[in-house]
């Protein structure tokens, strides 16, 4: 897993505790999925591995660069970018919870329910901005040729 739950700010942090074995189930079922499907068999295996490989490790890193114009660069990371996207994922299937009738929404009393979708956008967005950075420098180095690579598009404001 490239994904710590040391990773995470705020709502996921302040519930770390209760709910650590639900989030790292997410985490490990989606973030080896999700690899395969943006880079590849080859490369999600690689990015995977305990001691990757130095061109790997940059992916998983980032630093700066300079690119085929002479202008350098700073490359994000997928260790920056991968966080982004697991909150949406983990924050997403919260909504509900399991009860005996089936699939319910928390109620909470004197409380009113608040809509994730803007913060779950907005963080899926940057994590997909990063992960497109990736992907343009991966193009640039000729990683893996074998596999095309399309950028990820964005969420728009209803989280479609």
């Amino acid at each position: 897993m490239i994904t710590n739950l040391d990773d995470f700010t705020g709502l996921l942090q302040a519930n770390k505790d209760s709910l650590e074995a639900y989030y790292t189930a997410i985490i490990t079922q989606k973030e080896p999925m999700l690899l395969k499907r943006w880079f590849g068999y080859a490369v999600a295996k690689e990015l995977q591995v305990a001691t990757p490989t130095t061109e790997y490790a940059f992916l998983l890193d980032g630093g700066e660069y300079t690119d085929a114009d002479g202008i350098l660069q700073e490359l994000t990371g997928l260790k920056k970018a991968l966080p982004h996207i697991m909150y949406f994922y983990c924050v997403r299937e919260q909504q509900t919870q399991n009860a005996s009738i089936g699939q319910v929404e928390a109620l909470a009393e004197n409380s009113k329910p608040s809509n994730p979708t803007p913060k779950l956008t907005k963080n899926y967005n940057q994590g997909v901005e990063y992960i497109n950075e990736v992907f343009d420098y991966m193009t640039e180095y000729d990683y893996n040729d074998d596999y095309i690579r399309r950028k990820l598009t964005t969420l728009n404001q209803f989280g479609i």
